[in-house]
């Protein structure tokens, strides 16, 4: 496109020069014609209007392709910004997402820790549970121990009601 358009200012500004050359020809014509008044305008009113109407068509093909060229360089500026919000859009997103994973990681180290706090309170109420539980065992195994010997020391009491020595 942007090759087109050039192409189209080359050929524009070579029919350009084209025409800068032929306005200093046309001022400067021979003084032989001005001197006569009726010569001038039979002459220089037809080839002076086909020129100006040659001269016209040309500007209009100029401005023609400049406002091609110009409406193209709007055009690739427009598409040149809206990919350059979409970049920068994405960057957006890109970083927003970077900070919810972020975020999310941080709660769930959090979570871990609180959980890993609570599994470590639970298991030393379970050890301190099991503890207790051996110390009651331990109390009663003595307990029983000192019942067989209240139990034994009844028996021996009630079987000989006499002290040994006697």
């Amino acid at each position: 496109m942007c090759e087109k358009s050039k192409s189209g200012s080359m050929a524009s500004s070579g029919s350009r020069s084209s025409s800068h050359s032929r306005k200093p020809s046309s001022s400067h014509e021979p003084s032989s014609q001005q001197s006569s008044p009726t010569a001038q305008t039979s002459v220089s009113t037809t080839p002076a209007s086909s020129v100006s109407k040659r001269l016209r068509t040309e500007i209009h093909e100029q401005m023609d392709v400049l406002n091609d060229d110009l409406e193209s360089i709007h055009s690739d500026k427009l598409t040149l910004y809206q990919l350059k919000n979409e970049r920068l859009m994405v960057k957006l997103n890109a970083s927003c997402q970077d900070k919810e994973h972020r975020m999310m990681r941080e709660e769930r180290m959090d979570e871990r820790a609180d959980a890993a706090i609570v599994h470590q309170r639970m298991k030393e109420a379970k050890e301190a549970d099991i503890r207790l539980r051996e110390a009651d065992a331990a109390a009663f195994a003595v307990e029983a121990d000192v019942l067989c010997l209240q139990i034994q020391w009844a028996q021996l009491n009630a079987q000989g009601g006499k002290p040994a020595g006697t």
